[in-house]
């Protein structure tokens, strides 16, 4: 469980940059299997950390995160003898982060964002002597001084409203750990170079709203978001208790970094121009489901009452950007909005 309360921002003709606090919650469970016998470790930890984001208005970015834990661990050996081995073991871990990318355009809606991160950890336990036999157990603080290379893209496909992807490559500096049992040392080591994370995945959104919107387009769309591992939200506009005899559009928020979401809507025609999509609008922001610190939107260049709609409801304006839309199959003006919400 992570939480980024109390972000401030602060925007400049260069661009804007984001930083708040992050407090976390973690539990875990271990289960080890030998030829000598089995046994557990249980940990949880509490975190606090510091987190800061400077977007550069030519797309460069630097992020920068720090975070304190503290770890308490039960071992427990499977072994009738032996029983708990350690109760309430406490440690303390630091890991601080790097990251810098750069967003390309490659034109029809694809982009790319090379980035590269540096990540220094470490975590030490308290030594201990088994309740059993009074073995003494040692710990050697780990640490791992890590860098990756990584390659992010995205683009707009028929079916979806963002592609996206990444591919990463990590390199270990120089990471392991050593632990000492009644004088034995037992140590870990990590591979200098792996690929470790390629990954693609999509979702639907306005730019590739099929027109006219059919009732198998609307269950494409929600279907996703009934998954734990979702990274958007969805609501349909109902207003059947006054009358209305169909769903009257979708809204939805999609999670980004930094305690962010990027809101967008979707109206039927007939229903333009009526007010429902300020209220739907303004209504989530009220209610912030994600928690939010701040909000981004889009508006398109030919559409003037969804640029309304935004500052209606608090939005800024932000910068033009240009976007594939797939109905129209053409690349067109957006403007951009963001919004800070305040708590």
């Amino acid at each position: 469980m992570k939480t980024c309360p109390n972000v401030r921002s602060k925007e400049s003709g260069a661009g804007l940059l984001v930083g708040g606090l992050m407090f976390s919650y973690a539990t875990g469970s271990t289960v080890v299997s030998t030829s000598f016998g089995e046994g557990s470790i249980e940990t949880s930890g509490l975190g606090l950390g510091l987190a800061a984001t400077w977007y550069d208005n030519r797309r460069f970015y630097v992020d920068e995160q720090m975070t304190l834990a503290s770890y308490t661990s039960d071992l427990t050996s499977d072994d009738g003898s032996l029983g708990t081995l350690a109760e309430g073991n406490s440690g303390t871990g630091l890991a601080v982060s790097i990251e810098a990318g750069q967003k390309f355009d490659l034109g029809t809606g694809m982009t790319v964002i090379p980035q590269a991160q540096l990540r220094l950890s470490s975590v030490g336990f308290e030594d201990f002597a088994s309740e059993a036999h009074g073995e003494q157990v040692t710990f050697d603080d780990a640490a791992s001084q890590q860098l990756r290379l990584g390659l992010e893209f995205a683009g707009r496909g028929p079916e979806a409203r963002r592609l996206y992807g990444i591919a990463n490559l990590f390199h270990e500096f120089d990471a392991g750990s050593e632990v000492s049992v009644a004088g034995a040392p037992l140590t870990t080591e990590s591979e200098p170079w792996a690929v470790v994370g390629v990954g693609i995945g999509g979702n639907y959104g306005t730019r590739a709203m099929p027109h006219p919107l059919t009732s198998g387009s609307v269950e494409a769309i929600i279907e996703p978001d009934s998954q734990t591992d979702r990274t958007d939200d969805t609501w349909v506009i109902d207003n059947s208790a006054h009358g209305y005899a169909e769903a009257l559009g979708l809204i939805w928020l999609e999670r980004m970094d930094s305690c962010q979401s990027e809101v967008f809507d979707w109206i039927a025609p007939a229903f333009w121009n009526s007010g429902f999509a300020s209220v739907a609008l303004c209504s989530l922001i009220a209610i912030n489901p994600h928690k939010s610190q701040r909000i981004f939107a889009e508006a398109f260049h030919d559409n003037p009452g969804c640029a309304r709609v935004l500052t209606s409801c608090g939005f800024d304006y932000l910068g033009d950007a240009e976007f594939f839309l797939v109905p129209r199959n053409a690349t067109v003006a957006t403007w951009a909005y963001t919004l800070k919400v305040e708590e």
